[in-house]
């Protein structure tokens, strides 16, 4: 009769170290809807991110001189290489070359509220000023590029 006892308690024993073991591993494993669910919002935010790229506004030679009467704080970016800048380039504006730009290197030249007009001598600047939204600059417009611009250029040589 002991022996009947000790075997039923040794089973229960057993049985519950066995069903808490069970529970545990249960408990710790992922639930997959769960991981699934992370997944899909990663997705959304991605193609969200995606559609709110920041994109520069392409203003033409007049409409920028036509900003620029009507704002005081506004900065023009030549975005060629210092090389096509030294040969001329827009009264009063800086070279940040577009290669800079595009890496994302810390511009701290610009505040990020100001009126900035990005060209380049020759090609389109557009990704540059892209990218000039993308890090912050909330105020970006393309002026293209310097073959239908009227006014004098200077040199630095």
């Amino acid at each position: 009769m002991k022996n009947k006892i000790y075997a039923i308690l040794l089973i229960l024993i057993l049985g519950s170290g066995i069903g808490y073991m069970y529970w545990y591993m249960d408990v710790r494993k992922p639930d997959e809807t769960n991981e699934t669910k992370k997944i899909e919002n990663l997705e959304t935010d991605k193609e969200k991110l995606q559609e709110e790229k920041f994109s520069a506004q392409n203003v033409s030679k007049e409409e920028a001189e036509k900003l620029m009467s009507e704002n005081e704080e506004y900065v023009i970016v030549d975005i060629s290489e210092p090389k096509d800048y030294d040969e001329g380039h827009i009264e009063g504006a800086i070279n940040i070359p577009e290669k800079t730009i595009k890496s994302g290197a810390k511009i701290n030249l610009l505040d990020k509220e100001q009126l900035i007009f990005v060209y380049i001598k020759s090609g389109d600047g557009k990704a540059a000023a892209d990218t000039l939204g993308e890090l912050g600059y909330k105020n970006v417009k393309n002026m293209g590029d310097l073959s239908d611009y009227k006014g004098q250029l200077i040199e630095t040589k």
